[in-house]
């Protein structure tokens, strides 16, 4: 329909749609009224409630022949799941668990769901997987259906995936929507962030968010690597720009920052500048940095973040830049400190060394033998950048233990690679092959091995290491 289609523009819809009273019509809001069409017999108008302020590309009205599971929410709020009449009985598990996550994040964010219904609907014939129109989300059959006989193509917990992440932007995206599509990714990495939660929430024996958490990890490890990627935040300035905002780096790295800025402020500032920041803008538009002060100010009021910190500084130089860093850990075993440095980790080892520049305010969280706390993931220090990008070198005092190893960024709790001296390798991979191997943290064990393989691929670590380091794994039962 004519409008202007911008995200900025929010306004309230009528729907009024006319179709054979055979049919189903469906939009956003509820029906306020059907009555009979005035020349077309057995054909009806509905008009739908007037919606919320939306943007233009949330508005939806379906007509179809459909049938319905119906549920409710706590909170009085109608949940039902749509599909085909012989396909519906392939309904049951969205039907269980869409209002389960939803109900999920109406705690998480504070806020009730603002809507008096929630409609999904299952589409024989849909381009994209799903979309999450505020109150009608849709999705292609084979995103919502789920069969044991005969078995469906995908299984449950990617189902259930893409059910969390449209039903998660019903906050952020619906709520609260970016200005532009220069910072899509507040949308898309924050629901997939907060899918992975939803689906852990409900499904805790699945050990979802661990296994996302490591496969988002590994996927921008490699594709953040390439010299062509690019920042999860970038200048869009013509309409024919934005479908290429919508790919792995804005989706799988947008959820990766967000991760690690959880881990930084801990569960109480994150959470409080989440609800801080949606309350504030809530039926408006924000920007990346809207998000960044409400969670500076919630740190600072959390003693969570040193005065001096503000949170633009630190996630500008991971949202508007390409790539990510190795630090580079060098040990002064008599001394009993560390010195550390960082580059941009390029998967061509051959780059010049005007190609590896840049510089990241990178969290540096860290245990060591003598510690062993890797339940710990907030930063116990900070490599800085200067006022001109350049990067500061680092030094970690008080290693005491000069025969025990120091590893960093513990549960792999953001986005960068370690490179260690030989001995601190050395004494990594003693413990590992010969010690108790899994006092040393899971996600630490595949960030080691991960990082290990890759420092040697591209020339950074003989492959003595990876090679010595590995040996262990005959000793490993964890499938990941």
């Amino acid at each position: 329909f004519p409008c202007f289609d911008e995200p900025g523009f929010k306004a309230t819809f009528i729907i009024t749609l006319g179709y054979h009273k055979k049919f189903t019509g469906l939009s956003n809001m509820p029906v306020k009224e059907t009555k009979p069409h005035e020349s077309l017999p057995d054909y009806v108008w509905s008009e739908f409630e007037e919606s919320v302020p939306m943007s233009t590309y949330l508005v939806a009205y379906s007509v179809n022949d459909f049938i319905h599971k119906p549920s409710m929410l706590p909170n009085g709020v109608l949940f039902r799941t749509w599909a085909r009449p012989n396909a519906i009985d392939q309904c049951d598990f969205a039907a269980e668990f869409g209002p389960k996550v939803l109900q999920y994040y109406e705690e998480f964010f504070g806020i009730k769901f603002p809507l008096p219904k929630v409609d999904q609907v299952a589409i024989p014939d849909f381009s994209a997987a799903a979309m999450e129109n505020w109150g009608l989300v849709t999705f292609v059959e084979s995103k919502m259906l789920y069969s044991q006989d005969p078995p469906s193509s995908i299984k449950k917990p990617e189902i259930a995936n893409v059910i969390a992440h449209e039903l998660a932007h019903q906050w952020f995206g619906n709520l609260v929507t970016m200005k532009w599509w220069t910072d899509i990714w507040l949308n898309e990495g924050f629901a997939t962030y907060v899918a992975n939660l939803g689906v852990e929430y409900v499904y805790p024996e699945w050990r979802y968010l661990l296994e996302e958490s490591v496969s988002d990890m590994r996927t921008i490890f490699i594709l953040d690597a390439l010299e062509d990627s690019h920042p999860i935040s970038r200048p869009t300035e013509i309409s024919l720009e934005i479908s290429k905002n919508f790919d792995l780096v804005t989706y799988k790295k947008g959820s990766i920052v967000l991760r690690m800025m959880n881990s930084v402020l801990g569960e109480e500032s994150f959470h409080s500048g989440l609800m801080s920041y949606l309350q504030k803008y809530s039926y408006k538009n924000a920007e990346q940095d809207n998000l960044w002060e409400s969670f500076t100010q919630a740190a600072h009021n959390k003693s969570a973040l040193p005065e001096s910190y503000e949170i633009k500084t630190i996630m500008d130089s991971w949202t508007l830049q390409a790539g990510y860093p190795v630090i580079n850990v060098t040990r002064d075993y008599s001394g009993k400190n560390a010195e550390l440095s960082q580059e941009r980790y390029l998967s061509r080892s051959q780059m010049t060394h005007f190609k590896r520049k840049g510089c990241w305010w990178v969290p540096l969280s860290y245990t060591t033998q003598g510690e062993q706390d890797f339940n710990n993931t907030s930063p116990k220090a900070w490599m800085e950048c200067g006022k001109s990008g350049e990067t500061l070198p680092k030094t970690i005092q008080d290693l005491r233990e000069a025969d025990q190893w120091v590893i960093f960024n513990t549960q792999l709790s953001s986005l960068y690679r370690v490179n260690y001296d030989t001995k601190n390798w050395k004494l990594i991979i003693e413990t590992l092959t010969n010690g108790d191997f899994e006092r040393i943290h899971l996600l630490n064990r595949i960030q080691l091995i991960d990082d290990a393989c890759h420092l040697a691929e591209t020339g950074r670590l003989d492959y003595i290491i990876p090679l010595e380091l590995i040996t262990y794994l005959q000793k490993e039962r964890d499938p990941l």
